[in-house]
């Protein structure tokens, strides 16, 4: 099969726009949306219930429980007018990776909005992803001029202590912790090296909440992932100081790194962006054949690894783990892999040639803390 061929078999994301996570949120209440089905499976039913109650949208929702099917496969059969389609899944699910990158759909919005969810045996909550359809776009009502980002984070955050515990920590409670006085130190760990998708939602994040004068990030080199940099932001507790840890939602290993930190808040916050042109690169044009018998070398983070699903199933190519999208690409600059999956800064600085597109899909990445939330209530009352 020539290289064109192969390229064929793979798809690429929805490139529709879509309102920010906190404003879909605020317009499920418009009442020409009649109904709202989530689609969800056990671990996540009562979390989407929640999401209804801090939008007030209870009266109109209901929940369609899954068993063996993804909720977003389900959630694109509605194709009602007034019916808003919910597929809700868990960032600890280690099938959202391959949910999200198995078979792009142009017709899917994977990572639309969230849900905090508290639990009784971990000091973090858990995120939900929520998402829908081209179909759930088209019911939204006409967006906002004027938004107020700050004022709909806060209302989550009461509507949650309301239904929830007062004692509960939101993400609001984190923000309102980085931007106080007493706080002289924010720093945050990522992964790196320079170029990937987290380090670049980690420098829109310090922006968006006007904390980049006392921000201090480490963009850490080939080879450190989350499990060791969170471990290294354990160590920086001190007064003053709050360190944090940024991790992609489909991260491969987050249920293990939630599960290694109990006592921490390891979904402490988020932050969307749109992923950096995700892609397939080369180091120049490709005219190999493919085949079972003579595989090509793939560089690719475990993550987005399913992008190319169609090849590995075919046995067209053989995987070579790399420690991030930036790494995949210098693998093959280094002349140790033929092809990568990797984003369009990557291609740029190794000096690659694109070979398919897949797209610039948005993506939830989560912010982790190693305080406690007793430590966090405490410094928000110093």
């Amino acid at each position: 099969m020539k290289f064109s061929e192969a390229t064929s078999l793979l798809h690429s994301f929805s490139s529709r726009r879509q309102p920010q996570a906190e404003v879909f949120g605020a317009m499920l209440a418009d009442p020409g949306l009649r109904e709202i089905v989530a689609f969800c499976e056990e671990e996540t039913i009562a979390g989407a219930r929640l999401y209804a109650g801090v939008h007030d949208v209870r009266s109109k929702f209901r929940c369609e429980l899954l068993y063996g099917t993804p909720p977003a496969d389900a959630a694109r059969e509605v194709r009602s007018p007034g019916i808003m389609p919910l597929h809700v899944d868990s960032a600890m699910n280690p099938q959202l990776k391959d949910r999200f990158f198995r078979r792009p759909h142009s017709d899917t919005i994977h990572f639309i909005d969230h849900q905090y969810v508290p639990r009784s045996d971990h000091a973090s909550p858990a995120l939900l992803t929520v998402g829908t359809t081209n179909h759930g776009l088209d019911m939204l009502p006409q967006e906002p001029a004027v938004i107020d980002i700050d004022a709909l984070v806060e209302r989550r955050s009461r509507m949650i202590k309301s239904l929830v515990s007062p004692a509960v920590v939101t993400n609001a409670d984190i923000r309102a912790l980085l931007r106080s006085e007493a706080t002289r130190l924010v720093r945050i760990h990522v992964l790196g090296p320079v170029g990937t998708n987290c380090a670049q939602a980690s420098n829109q994040y310090v922006d968006r909440l006007g904390i980049r004068r006392k921000s201090n990030m480490t963009v850490h080199p080939m080879g450190v992932e989350p499990m060791e940099y969170a471990e290294m932001a354990k160590q920086e507790q001190r007064p003053g100081v709050v360190p944090l840890h940024m991790e992609c939602a489909v991260f491969y290993g987050m249920a293990k790194l939630d599960g290694a930190r109990p006592h921490e808040i390891v979904t402490a916050d988020h932050h969307d962006m749109p992923l950096d042109e995700m892609q397939l690169a080369t180091h120049g044009g490709h005219s190999a054949e493919l085949s079972s018998a003579h595989p090509l070398i793939l560089a690719s983070h475990p993550s987005p690894l399913s992008l190319v699903g169609p090849w590995i199933d075919r046995e067209l190519v053989h995987w070579e783990k790399a420690s991030s999208n930036q790494v995949a690409a210098e693998m093959v600059q280094d002349g140790k892999a033929d092809v990568c999956i990797t984003t369009e800064s990557g291609r740029r600085l190794c000096q690659l040639k694109q070979q398919h597109l897949f797209g610039h899909p948005n993506m939830t990445f989560t912010l982790g803390t190693p305080l406690s939330p007793h430590e966090v209530r405490s410094r928000l009352r110093a």
